[in-house]
């Protein structure tokens, strides 16, 4: 995706007075773990700063990349742990919560 296309999501997504460089777009399932570039159930706006923020999600999203590479989990676990609750998820891989 160009920047023109992620921020004219951004634009349409983006909170009453919010401003786009305060967010990621964020895919649910990312793009490496089969999630869909443009589906727009697949694309939420991750906030960049407080409490369990979008380089937290990137991590998870890498951590669970490799983990399945290196077969140890599946990609469907990989998935489900991204869609269900990355919070949730973070704080099992990571073994702390995010903050």
């Amino acid at each position: 995706m160009t920047v023109g296309v992620t921020n004219q999501i951004k634009r349409e997504m983006l909170p009453a007075n919010g401003e786009l460089w305060e967010y990621e777009l964020d895919h649910i399932i990312p793009l490496d773990l089969g999630g869909a570039p443009l589906d727009r159930r697949n694309i939420q706006l991750q906030p960049w700063g407080g409490a369990c923020n979008a380089r937290q999600k990137d991590a998870l999203e890498v951590k669970l990349s490799r983990m399945v590479c290196a077969g140890e989990i599946t990609l469907a676990e990989a998935q489900s742990a991204n869609a269900a609750d990355w919070q949730a998820a973070y704080a099992r891989f990571f073994g702390r919560p995010c903050s």
